[in-house]
């Protein structure tokens, strides 16, 4: 098992972190990804900095944050996250409801995976979470790529789901 093949699913266990200052969006984000099976384990956060407490719990593989968030935007979560090299997401996701030039200039220069625009369906967020899963699975064959190889994915390398629009410049 030296090269992480056959490896059992505990061990590759993907945690997932769901931001959004509304508990019942927060929530209902989480119910829907933890339904993709027991490989998946997720956790919701209604604020930065309780997401931040979170991360100092154990590091999160994927971050699906809000933007627009009382006292820590989403993109200040990402780079507070990005400033960290080993508890930093191997991928980060962001929701808003609006965006602009400078907005996504940000996003990328943070490494956000996709901007999703609002309204977020939980069946759209459950397709993007298993295509960042499978992209981790296979970053991961070859055991020896580190977090940080594997973190430089851009946003024009997955393919985005009909239902949710994604802007990137």
């Amino acid at each position: 098992m030296e090269n992480g093949q056959n490896l059992p699913v505990a061990d590759s266990r993907i945690k997932v972190l769901v931001v959004d200052d509304h508990p019942n969006t927060a929530n209902m984000l989480a119910r829907a990804i933890s339904r993709l099976g027991s490989h998946v384990e997720v956790v919701s956060a209604t604020s930065g900095h309780e997401a931040l407490q979170h991360v100092e719990n154990g590091a999160v593989d994927i971050l699906i944050t809000d933007m627009m968030m009382p006292e820590m935007t989403g993109l200040e979560l990402i780079k507070k996250l990005n400033d960290e090299p080993f508890i930093r997401p191997v991928f980060s996701f962001l929701v808003t409801a609006y965006d602009s030039a400078e907005f996504v200039e940000t996003a990328e220069r943070l490494d956000v995976k996709k901007i999703i625009t609002k309204p977020v369906h939980p069946e759209s967020i459950c397709e993007i979470v298993t295509q960042a899963m499978d992209e981790m699975k296979k970053s991961d064959s070859p055991k020896q790529e580190s977090s940080q190889e594997k973190s430089t994915t851009k946003a024009s390398d997955m393919e985005a789901p009909t239902e949710i629009e994604v802007h990137s410049s």
